[in-house]
């Protein structure tokens, strides 16, 4: 199981995502994204909009214990399991 961690505006949220979603295609895997948005955050009307648009697909979870292991903040951007 792939994660990450979603900082951000928009843009950075994007490459987040993709990132995560290219990782989990390589290595034949599923990819949950945390509800929290971390840092700089867009207000919750921008969330909302981002979440019922650009990001619809994406798999949600406010319970990431499923993670074994993560990288030190700032290090990488993808959360693996």
């Amino acid at each position: 199981m792939i994660s990450c961690e979603m900082v951000g505006r928009l843009g950075n949220q994007m490459f987040i995502a993709a990132t995560a979603h290219s990782l989990a295609i390589d290595n034949d895997d599923k990819v949950l994204y945390p509800y929290f948005i971390g840092g700089i955050t867009p207000t919750d009307r921008e969330t909302k909009l981002h979440r019922k648009t650009i990001f619809r697909n994406l798999n949600y979870t406010n319970d990431l214990s499923f993670l074994e292991f993560s990288y030190p903040r700032n290090l990488k951007p993808a959360l693996v399991a």
